[in-house]
């Protein structure tokens, strides 16, 4: 990554993240922190903002994808300011209604956009063949993660099973549950953590797991902290991902 050069300057040099969860713990937010970690280390100014009004004076907003819907009103005018999407994978992925509201966005506004970032290629190949994205106008930063220890486990009896990602349909917990309810021969418990996007969907994973005879062995942790997150990776024996669609797995 190098610093921008020529007409772009200073304005591409002052650069305002507005996230769709600015609070958030979770790998996205991890990641567009990561990021602009990165940015002020190679000289540009990087601020992460709760939403589009306050973004400063001349800074050349960053969109969070998970956060178009909700800009929607606004987008035009970030637009001509030069807006940069970040996008972690098309919201069109997702199913339902917000799917449909992620769908009709992206399709209006990320051609209009001077440039998109992307987490990984497929994203990337994605945004072009599906939105009609230039490729010249996509660039890919794909995240990382810094070191940790390896988890200890939880030390037994049985095995304590992780899955870290969105309480959202694409996230596929409902698979896991069904597949977790044809072993209840082995001796295992599953904890299922993360932001709860979708309270619906949350309901709908708990009933799932009460019908299935599994409410006594699966906990459903919804907008964990990042105490209780590490705490749970420690006390974790095996991560289970059974994602129907990732643009990049930040959790693995």
């Amino acid at each position: 990554m190098t610093a921008p050069s020529g007409a772009c300057y200073p304005a591409c040099m002052h650069l305002a993240f507005v996230l769709a969860e600015p609070s958030g713990v979770g790998p996205v937010t991890a990641y567009v922190r990561g990021l602009a970690a990165a940015l002020r280390g190679l000289g540009y100014t990087v601020e992460v903002v709760a939403d589009a009004g306050s973004i400063p004076p001349g800074a050349r907003p960053v969109l969070d994808g998970m956060a178009l819907p909700a800009l929607a009103a606004g987008l035009g005018e970030l637009a001509g300011r030069g807006a940069v999407a970040l996008i972690h994978h098309p919201g069109a992925a997702a199913t339902g209604p917000a799917g449909a509201a992620a769908r009709e966005v992206e399709r209006t506004w990320l051609p209009r956009f001077g440039r998109v970032v992307a987490t990984s290629r497929p994203v990337a190949d994605r945004l072009v063949a599906e939105f009609g994205i230039a490729p010249e106008r996509v660039a890919v930063v794909t995240p990382g993660a810094p070191d940790a220890p390896r988890s200890p486990g939880s030390g037994g009896p049985g095995c304590a099973v992780l899955a870290v990602g969105a309480l959202a349909p694409r996230k596929g917990h409902d698979a896991l549950l069904r597949a977790f309810a044809r072993l209840p021969d082995l001796d295992w418990r599953l904890t299922i953590a993360g932001g709860a996007r979708d309270p619906a969907h949350v309901a709908q994973l708990t009933d799932l797991a009460g019908g299935a005879g599994l409410a006594g062995r699966v906990r459903i942790a919804a907008d964990p902290g990042p105490d209780e997150l590490e705490a749970l990776w420690r006390g974790a024996d095996l991560f289970a991902l059974a994602t129907r669609w990732e643009g990049y797995p930040v959790a693995v």
